[in-house]
């Protein structure tokens, strides 16, 4: 059966986790310009393309993809944590309804 406080507390232990996880991927998606523009601005290319070029294919840049991908991965898995432990409350809730007009019925 379900307890809906355990589901509220598992949801409370996760605030600190969901809002850095939160945070980190807001930070990594404002980075990725920052980041761009000062790998093009290392190029030795002399055009903007080359320089573009020279920037996405950076050890760096890949680096901020591998960081970016495994922050939405936790982003994710945080938030649908908690959304999971929400649904279980109104399950519950539904549960508790349904039992009291069973109540009403039977009585």
């Amino acid at each position: 059966m379900i307890n809906p406080n355990d589901e509220i507390q598992h949801i409370v232990d996760l605030i600190d986790d969901y809002s850095y996880a939160d945070a980190r991927l807001a930070w990594l998606e404002n980075y990725k310009s920052a980041l761009k523009a000062l790998k093009m601005k290392d190029s030795p290319s002399p055009s903007i393309a080359g320089k573009e070029m020279d920037a996405l294919a950076s050890k760096d840049y890949l680096q901020y993809c591998y960081d970016l991908e495994e922050a939405k991965r936790k982003y994710t898995a945080l938030k649908l944590t908690i959304e999971t432990a929400k649904m279980k409350v109104e399950v519950w809730r539904t549960e508790q309804a349904t039992n009291r007009q069973i109540e009403k019925i039977t009585r």
